[in-house]
């Protein structure tokens, strides 16, 4: 579980690249709980692609570069809501270390499809 943070502060620790992404979802998932307007996640190219997809798919209103604070450098994520609900609704991961699942990008699609 992640510890609460006020909306702008950033973990002192980025931790590896693989565990940027399920962190990141967490973060994000925890701000929409609380109903915030932005949270900041840790900066990782990979995060920076992520936030890329949800803002080119809007489901965030918007991103921006945060300037290294002690050494560690962040995203602030814009959090969207429509009619006072979080754009996004639930954030799941399921390939994970001790299970990875593998998915054509066929398989990809459609799944995406029957979630729209």
């Amino acid at each position: 579980m992640v510890p609460y943070q006020e909306p702008n502060q950033v973990s002192q620790s980025s931790g590896s690249s693989r565990n940027s992404l399920p962190n990141s979802f967490s973060r994000i998932s925890n701000a929409y709980q609380r109903s915030f307007e932005e949270e900041s996640i840790p900066f990782s190219l990979l995060n920076v692609e992520l936030i890329t997809a949800f803002l080119n798919a809007g489901y965030v209103s918007g991103w921006d570069y945060v300037a290294p604070t002690e050494g560690i450098s962040s995203i602030r994520v814009y959090l969207k809501y429509y009619q006072g609900r979080p754009a996004i609704r639930g954030i799941s991961q399921i390939s994970k270390p001790g299970k990875r699942v593998y998915l054509s990008k066929k398989k990809l699609l459609k799944i995406s499809e029957t979630q729209s």
